[in-house]
């Protein structure tokens, strides 16, 4: 396996204390300052198998009242949890049919009945037979890859909850004003001190899942090695299995036991980059495989997220870090004098 790196980050620090208030039992505030103005930036959330009324009663207090369960896609399928609808915003956001506990609640409003649906929602041996439908709590079905495959609420409350050790549901609502109006960040902020309740945002988690999240310590691995030939000069090639992008990375390098230049592109839309170049790309790349030809060193070329989805540049940072190191474990590079990084117009879209 190739190294784990793991930054220091002050969100990092944020994210513990929100495991550590919901493994208590307690809310905390999740805020999302991507968010455009109109839409909920920032909700209570609570982890669903400790729900109890109180808390429960606390966050209606303090948001739209209307309660959201975000839980694992799969475990919706066993509970048999269809979608709400079929062609509609609530599909995109992967809500389900609503729910109530099947057993043990009144007409399924309260406080008391739905911090008891979100236990049984969080409950592992619960079945579809547990619930029934339409309810009062509505379940959110999260990506599977937490926040690092959408940076939502819903993963966030997931991957929040895996990271403090309990069971991946979460019981969460829009905070909400006064008057009514949802809040903007800033307005989160000051009513997570006023409450004495931990803050962290969905940046901050998605970091602690790029840093720290279970994929990490495999993160990437060496899947392949050979040689490859491009334009008469025969670089070896090292392919590298990334668990977190879903995709793999290729460096083509060749050490001539000199501190060398590093050069670092990231993928464009080519199905072969190497042997079909037809755009903006073509120069920049082969300048650099053209300087590792003639000088050493190594073009780290890496490649995007499962169908192409945009990858945040810190997915890039780190996994190069990681190739940079096998790398030269391996001998196959020096030490980089430079590293240059090259972004296709396409990258980042």
């Amino acid at each position: 396996m190739i190294a784990d790196f793991r930054p220091a980050s002050a969100g990092l620090g944020l994210v513990a204390r929100a495991t550590a208030e919901l493994g208590e039992g307690r809310p905390v505030v999740v805020v999302d300052r991507s968010l455009h103005a109109g839409l909920g930036a920032a909700v209570v959330l609570l982890a669903a198998e400790l729900a109890t009324p109180h808390w429960t009663s606390w966050i209606i207090g303090h948001t739209s009242g209307l309660l959201f369960a975000p839980l694992a896609s799969s475990r919706a399928d066993e509970l048999g949890l269809p979608p709400m609808v079929e062609t509609h915003i609530w599909q995109t956001l992967g809500s389900t049919v609503a729910v109530d506990a099947a057993s043990g609640i009144g007409t399924g409003i309260s406080a008391v009945d739905r911090s008891r649906t979100a236990r049984v929602l969080a409950d592992p041996s619960s079945t579809a037979q547990s619930l029934i439908r339409p309810g009062h709590v509505i379940p959110v079905r999260a990506d599977p890859r937490g926040v690092l495959g959408r940076t939502g609420f819903a993963e966030a409350g997931v991957d929040l909850c895996t990271s403090a050790g309990l069971q991946p549901v979460a019981l969460l609502s829009d905070l909400v004003n006064d008057d009514g109006s949802l809040c903007t960040p800033a307005e989160a902020c000051e009513f997570a001190s006023r409450m004495a309740v931990a803050l962290v945002e969905v940046d901050d988690v998605f970091l602690h899942q790029l840093y720290r999240g279970s994929a990490q310590p495999n993160r990437l691995s060496a899947s392949a090695s050979g040689k490859r030939c491009i334009a008469g000069t025969k670089y070896a090639e090292r392919t590298y299995s990334d668990a977190v992008i879903g995709s793999e990375h290729t460096a083509l390098t060749i050490d001539d036991g000199s501190r060398s230049a590093y050069f670092v592109h990231v993928e464009c839309e080519h199905v072969d980059v190497f042997d079909r170049i037809a755009c903006g790309c073509e120069a920049s790349l082969s300048q650099s495989l053209a300087s590792v030809a003639c000088d050493g060193g190594a073009l780290v070329y890496l490649r995007r997220g499962i169908n192409g989805k945009r990858i945040d540049t810190r997915f890039y940072t780190t996994a190069f870090d990681a190739i940079r190191v096998d790398l030269q474990e391996h001998s196959l590079t020096s030490s980089p004098a430079t590293t240059s990084w090259v972004w296709s117009e396409k990258s980042n879209n």
